[in-house]
C-alpha cells in the first residue's frame, strides 16, 4: 500500500469552499443601503413583536470543507447582513446555528428570518379645542372685573397678558 504525502492530506484539510447561501423570499421590500447595519437577534433572544417577515435565508458548505476562514462565523455573519440589506430587512433574527467540528464540516452554518421594523404611526390626535379668541378672553375678565373678583390693576395685567399672545 502506497502512504499518502502529508501536505496533500493537510491541503485537503484546510482547503475551503465558497459557502452556500439561499434567501427565500416571503415578501418583497426596498433593498437597503448595501452598508446597512441590521440589529441581530441571536437564537436565545426572543423575535419583537414589532416586525414583518420579509425573507429566510441559509447558509451551508458545499461538503469537505475545513472552514479556511471562508465559512468562519464572521464571514457567514457579514454575508448574512449583506443579504438583509439586500432584501430591505434591517433585523436579523438568528434561527439555527452550528459551528465547526473536527470531524465534519469546519464550517460556522446558520439560518435565519430576516425582518423589517414595523414603523407604526400614531392614530391622528383629535384637534385640540381652539383657544377662545382674544376679545371673548377679554370680555371674560371684564366680567370677573364687575364681578369683583378681580381688581382692575389685576384686569388691565391680564388683559395686556391676553393681547400679548401669538
Amino acid at each position: 500500500m502506497r502512504a499518502v504525502p502529508m501536505t496533500i492530506v493537510l491541503a485537503s484539510l484546510v482547503s475551503a469552499c465558497a459557502p452556500n447561501v439561499k434567501v427565500k423570499r416571503v415578501q418583497e421590500a426596498p433593498s437597503l443601503p448595501a452598508d446597512c447595519t441590521p440589529t441581530v437577534f441571536e437564537l436565545r433572544d426572543v423575535t419583537p413583536t414589532d416586525v414583518e417577515l420579509i425573507a429566510q435565508i441559509a447558509t451551508s458548505d458545499s461538503g469537505g470543507t475545513a472552514g479556511g476562514g471562508k465559512c468562519s462565523q464572521g464571514v457567514i455573519r457579514e454575508l448574512l447582513r449583506q443579504d438583509a440589506c439586500a432584501v430591505g430587512a434591517d433585523a436579523i433574527k438568528i434561527t439555527a446555528e452550528s459551528f465547526p467540528r473536527l470531524f465534519g464540516s469546519g464550517c460556522y452554518k446558520a439560518k435565519a428570518d430576516l425582518y423589517r421594523f414595523v414603523r407604526r404611526v400614531a392614530p391622528p390626535r383629535a384637534p385640540a379645542a381652539a383657544p377662545a379668541d382674544k376679545i371673548t378672553r377679554i370680555k371674560e375678565l371684564q366680567k370677573l372685573r364687575d364681578e369683583g373678583a378681580i381688581t382692575d390693576a389685576e384686569f388691565q395685567r391680564l388683559k395686556q397678558d391676553v393681547l400679548r399672545e401669538p
